[in-house]
């Protein structure tokens, strides 16, 4: 995790995201030494959703583990909270901000 965080901060500034959070197991304590790390990016980006996690393939790759990196735009974002998509409402239960 810390890996990972640390190669993720920079390209949070250098991607102008509005906000990022660490989800799932590493977010509730859960996580074992091969639990994979759940994020959450909001940042602006013309790149198509299925495109957007290549703007932090680098920290993905400094991870050593698995990375599920979810990428949206903010007004994405605003729209699938105000919806209460299930994803989103349990993800963000225990999501712990990551410093931009």
């Amino acid at each position: 995790m810390r890996r990972f965080l640390a190669a993720l901060r920079p390209l949070l500034r250098e991607h102008c995201a509005c906000s990022a959070w660490i989800v799932g197991s590493h977010a509730r304590g859960t996580a074992g030494p091969e639990s994979d790390i759940d994020a959450i990016v909001v940042a602006p980006t013309r790149r198509p959703s299925v495109e957007r996690f290549r703007d932090y393939l680098p920290a993905i790759l400094a991870a050593g583990v698995g990375v599920d990196l979810f990428v949206y735009k903010p007004a994405e974002f605003e729209h699938l909270r105000r919806e209460g998509r299930p994803f989103l409402r349990h993800a963000m239960q225990s999501a712990i901000a990551v410093e931009v």
